[in-house]
């Protein structure tokens, strides 16, 4: 396997995984998710693009990590070419819950019906269920926890970004509110204030979602240019 970046699916994700497919039988990969994922008898619904000639079926399962147990598979019919991304879309429903959260999304396909000996994948997204069923929606436990809080506002970003943090990370700027809007794949995504890698999945879409599920009344911050270290930056540096 490796990361290519010859075919990109946007510009907001130019690199992609290529996995080989030399030999015969079902190759493919595994994705942990954060720290595990939680598998418990519900509909999961799952996402990616698939770049490559093949002609079959690729599998997307739910499977331990310590024994290999399957809890939910399913075989989609894909046709794909070089020349373009294909979107496949699936769900998975598993019909008993997991003994633990160290489980992992496997993907697999045929090598020997890829006619190119490789396929590229990008945007690999599950999904359990969200809140109010809201598309790239928050959990509904926690969603659940916070209506029992009342909140009557929500403020988007937070401190640091308003205070431009992100701006001591290499190559880093400020929060922008537009990099956050529309398909995910359109998001480029950017190093937080914290440093961790801020995929843009939860953007202004989201979170006006999030203020109507909860009755809150939205504030949106804007990064003014003066930084907490006491830089502050002209208007030009500031654009657009």
């Amino acid at each position: 396997m490796t990361l290519q970046n010859t075919t990109s699916l946007t510009a907001a994700l130019p690199y992609s995984l290529n996995v080989a497919a030399n030999g015969t039988g079902q190759v493919g990969f595994k994705n942990p998710g954060f720290n595990g994922i939680h598998v418990v008898p519900q509909t999961y619904s799952g996402q990616f693009y698939v770049r490559g000639t093949y002609n079959g079926a690729i599998t997307a399962a739910l499977v331990s990590n310590l024994t290999g147990e399957v809890f939910a598979t399913i075989a989609i019919p894909v046709t794909s070419t070089t020349g373009t991304w294909t979107h496949i879309n699936y769900t998975l429903v598993p019909t008993v819950t997991a003994p633990s959260i160290n489980n992992s999304l496997l993907i697999t396909f045929d090598a020997t019906r890829a006619t190119d000996k490789s396929l590229n994948f990008n945007f690999i997204s599950l999904f359990p269920p969200t809140y109010n069923n809201r598309p790239n929606g928050l959990r509904p436990d926690l969603m659940e926890t916070l209506a029992g809080l009342n909140p009557s506002f929500s403020r988007l970003p937070g401190g640091s970004n308003v205070e431009g943090e992100s701006l001591r990370i290499p190559n880093e700027g400020p929060w922008l509110w537009n990099a956050t809007v529309g398909p995910q794949i359109n998001r480029p995504g950017r190093y937080g204030a914290w440093t961790h890698y801020d995929t843009g999945g939860l953007g202004l879409d989201e979170w006006l979602d999030f203020c109507v599920d909860l009755d809150m009344t939205p504030i949106l911050g804007v990064f003014s240019g003066l930084v907490l270290d006491g830089t502050i930056l002209n208007v030009t540096q500031l654009q657009p």
